[in-house]
Parts: structure tokens; C-alpha cells; sequence
């Protein structure tokens, strides 16, 4: 009976043991499970984050890049010795260049420029009105393009080279990535126009200060990118 008993125990303390060992490997198993998920979680954080980089890299970005500026002379004379003397400037003509910085096209991009004449500064509480209907435009990347400009007659450069009066310049570009899901996005910007030079002798330069307001881009901007015109939608 006690070899019966002994037996019975030891195959008690068997069952025990293989009992722990199964525990401890589906702990260990457990462990690996819980480490290679994790791993994967953080592969799958480094791909959505490689992926965000690379469309933040190579996202359209489009700023101004400058103010053309031109000149519309009446015609010119020659002189006894056959040099020809320019005409008088009747205007300046100013338009903005817009540039895309980024690897992929502006799409469903929307522009618009407009300047007013002031006695002094630009109100605190300006609204920077839009010109007329915003014209739409087209921008590749890492390329340029220029929008309407406006003419600036003789008699404002006049005044504003005697400190009479100032000049404001402002404008926006609203677009969309090429990227799905992603918000529209808006640049704007204000610049005031200041005479370099005498009108009286032709030798004048315009150049154009930041102006501390609308001046921004996305998030930065004062005013909201506008949706794109569903009539151009409907006209496709």
C-alpha cells in the first residue's frame, strides 16, 4: 500500500510540475506576443511618421516671391548726336509673383492682388478687401507664376514721393495639396509701396516694406482659406 501511495504522490508532483512548466511557457509566449506587438506598433508609428514627413517635404507651398515691377514710358525722343532720350514715365505696373517651393503642383489654386491709396498709415481696422473676383491659377512645382497686377499712374508716384500720401499692396493664394485628407491651405500677404528717387528727373525705384499685417501663412493667416467654387465643379 505504500509503494501504491508513493506513487500516487510522485504522479501528483508530476502533474504539479507540467502543470507550472505549460504556465511558464504561455507566460513566455505571452511575453513574446506582447514584445513583437509592440515592436509592430512602433513600426507602424515610424511608417505614419515617415509618410506625414514625406508629405510635409514635399507638400505644395506657395508664397510670394516678389512685386514685378515695369514701366510704361510716352515715346521717346533722339537727340542731335542720334541717342535716343526715354520717354516720360506715365505708370508703373506692379504684379505679384507667386512661387510653389515644394516637389508636387498646386491644385484648385485661387488668387487675388489690390492697393488703395491712403492719406496716412492703413487703419488698424482695415479688411483688406479682395479686388474683384479672385482669378484662378495654376502652379507646378518648384515654378513661378505671375497674377494680374495693377497700374499706378504718374500723379500717385508723385505723391507719394512728396509723403503726402501712402500705398498699400495686399493679396492671398488659396489651394490644395495633391495629397488626399489634407486642409485647404492660404497665403497672404501686405506690402507698402515706397518711392526710391525723384519722379522729376525719371530716376525712381519702388520698393515695397513688409507691412506687420496679413502677412502669414495656413494658421498664421487673418482671414480662413475660402472653399473651392463649387461652380467650377459643376462646369467640368
Amino acid at each position: 500500500m505504500r509503494w501504491i501511495d508513493l506513487a500516487q504522490g510522485g504522479a501528483a508532483v508530476a502533474g504539479i510540475v507540467f502543470g507550472l512548466g505549460l504556465l511558464v511557457v504561455a507566460v513566455l509566449q505571452w511575453l513574446v506576443y506582447r514584445r513583437q506587438a509592440g515592436i509592430m506598433e512602433r513600426q507602424s508609428q515610424l511608417i505614419a511618421d515617415q509618410a506625414l514627413i514625406s508629405k510635409q517635404t514635399q507638400r505644395a507651398f506657395v508664397f510670394l516671391k516678389e512685386i514685378a515691377v515695369s514701366l510704361n514710358r510716352s515715346p521717346g525722343t533722339v537727340s542731335a548726336y542720334g541717342a535716343v532720350i526715354p520717354g516720360a514715365i506715365q505708370s508703373w505696373r506692379v504684379a505679384p509673383i507667386w512661387e510653389n517651393s515644394g516637389d508636387t503642383p498646386a491644385r484648385r489654386m485661387f488668387v487675388n492682388f489690390n492697393c488703395q491709396e491712403f492719406s496716412s498709415r492703413i487703419p488698424e481696422d482695415f479688411k483688406f478687401p479682395d479686388s474683384a473676383e479672385p482669378e484662378p491659377s495654376l502652379i507646378g512645382p518648384k515654378a513661378t507664376v505671375q497674377g494680374s497686377g495693377v497700374l499706378l499712374a504718374g500723379d500717385i508716384i508723385g505723391r507719394l514721393a512728396s509723403g503726402s500720401s501712402k500705398m498699400y499692396l495686399w493679396g492671398w493664394a488659396d489651394y490644395n495639396e495633391v495629397f488626399d485628407g489634407t486642409p485647404r491651405r492660404r497665403t497672404e500677404f501686405c506690402f507698402e509701396a515706397v518711392v526710391l528717387g525723384n519722379p522729376q528727373d525719371g530716376q525712381v525705384e519702388l520698393g515695397f516694406p513688409l507691412h506687420r499685417r496679413f502677412n502669414g501663412a495656413d494658421e498664421e493667416c487673418l482671414r480662413s482659406p475660402a472653399p473651392y467654387p463649387t461652380y467650377i465643379e459643376r462646369d467640368r
